[in-house]
C-alpha cells in the first residue's frame, strides 16, 4: 500500500496519494448530479450518497493515515487533526477534482440495464458482469426470466384490449427500457376505465424500479404547477427511462410535453437544491379516461393513442 512518496501530512498529499490506490473502484464523484455529489458502489451500481464525507472516504483516509504513521511519513500527532470530519470533507473535496475519481457525465449507457445477477446487454440478450467501471447507477429490482407465465397473461389481456395497435406500444416500451427515444413520440392510453392502465402502469413501475418514474399529473397540466414547484414535481424525470403520468386533463401544456417527447434537454431543480440539466428525457406514457386534445397537427403526430377497449368478459 505504501511507497516513498506517501502523505507529508497536508491534505492535498493524503488526498493525492489516495486518487493513485483502488478507491475510485468503491468512491466516485459525479458532477451529473444535482450540485455534484459523492456516488458509492454497492456490487450492482453506483449508489448516490447525499453524504459529504461517505464511509468508504472515511475509511480510506484512516489507512491512508496508519500508512503514513506506519512508513514515518508524518508525525502521529497531526492525526487527530486529518481524522476530524472538516479534514475529511476537505481531502474528499481535493479528490473530487482528480478524473480518475469522477464518473462520465453521461451515466446509465442506452442499451445497458443492470438487474441483480448481471448486466443484461439488451441489444445481444448477453448477460455482462456487474463492473465499477461501467457508469451505471440504478439497478432494476428483479431478473429478467426466460419464459414469465403472468407476463403472458398481461399480454394476452393487453392484445385483446389493444388490438392491432398492441405491436406499436410493445415497441415504444421496449425503446423505453432501451434507454432511446421513442421515434419522438410519446404514448396515451385511454379507455373507459376498469381496463388495465393503472394496473399496466404499476407492473412497469415494480419491474422497472428507478427506471421509472410516476410524474403526478399537474406537471404537464395546461396552466398547472410553475416555478419552483413545478420544477419539484418534475424533477423524478431525470434519469429515468419511463415516465408515468395517471389522471391526465386533455388539456396539456403541449409546449412541455413536445420537449420532453422531442428529446431535448431539460433544467429543472429540486427542493432546497441547484438547478442541474438532464440529456435524455424520458419516454412518456400519459394515462386518461378522456382522449387528447392536441392544439395543432405537429401535437397530434407525437402521440400515439392507444385506447383500450376491454373486453365484455374479462377475467378478474
Amino acid at each position: 500500500l505504501i511507497d516513498d512518496d506517501i502523505p507529508d501530512g497536508s491534505e492535498a498529499a493524503l488526498a493525492e496519494w489516495l486518487a493513485k490506490t483502488d478507491l475510485s473502484h468503491r468512491l466516485r464523484w459525479s458532477v451529473a448530479a444535482e450540485g455534484g455529489g459523492w456516488h458509492e458502489w454497492n456490487g450492482t451500481h453506483w449508489q448516490a450518497t447525499a453524504d459529504r464525507a461517505p464511509l468508504a472516504l472515511q475509511a480510506a483516509v484512516r489507512r491512508g493515515l496508519a500508512a503514513g504513521i506506519e512508513g514515518r511519513a508524518f508525525d502521529v500527532k497531526l492525526a487527530p487533526r486529518l481524522e476530524s470530519a472538516a479534514a475529511i470533507r476537505g481531502v474528499g473535496s481535493l479528490l473530487a477534482a482528480w478524473q480518475s475519481m469522477r464518473l462520465p457525465t453521461e451515466t446509465d449507457p442506452p442499451g445497458l440495464i443492470a438487474c441483480p445477477r448481471g448486466v443484461l446487454d439488451l441489444t445481444s440478450g448477453k448477460w455482462l458482469p456487474h463492473d465499477p467501471a461501467r457508469a451505471i447507477t440504478r439497478c432494476c429490482p428483479v431478473d429478467p426470466a426466460p419464459t414469465c407465465p403472468a407476463w403472458h397473461l398481461i399480454e394476452g389481456h393487453l392484445t385483446t384490449c389493444l388490438g392491432s395497435l398492441y405491436p406499436a406500444v410493445h415497441r415504444f416500451i421496449g425503446s423505453a427500457l432501451m434507454g432511446r427515444g421513442a421515434d419522438r413520440r410519446m404514448l396515451w392510453l385511454t379507455g373507459p376505465g376498469g381496463d388495465g392502465k393503472s394496473t399496466l402502469a404499476k407492473i412497469l413501475r415494480l419491474s422497472l424500479g428507478p427506471h421509472a418514474a410516476v410524474i403526478p399529473s399537474e406537471a404537464f397540466a395546461e396552466g398547472g404547477a410553475r416555478g419552483a414547484h413545478g420544477h419539484e414535481l418534475a424533477a423524478g424525470m431525470a434519469g429515468a427511462r419511463l415516465a408515468v403520468a395517471l389522471e391526465v386533463s386533455p388539456r396539456l401544456n403541449w409546449d412541455r410535453v413536445k420537449s420532453l417527447s422531442g428529446g431535448d434537454e431539460q433544467r429543472t431543480k429540486r427542493t432546497h437544491g441547484r438547478a442541474f440539466t438532464y440529456e435524455r428525457p424520458p419516454c412518456l406514457i400519459l394515462i386518461s379516461n378522456d382522449r387528447p386534445s392536441p392544439p395543432a397537427k405537429a401535437s397530434a403526430e407525437r402521440i400515439i393513442l392507444a385506447e383500450m377497449r376491454p373486453p365484455d368478459d374479462q377475467d378478474e
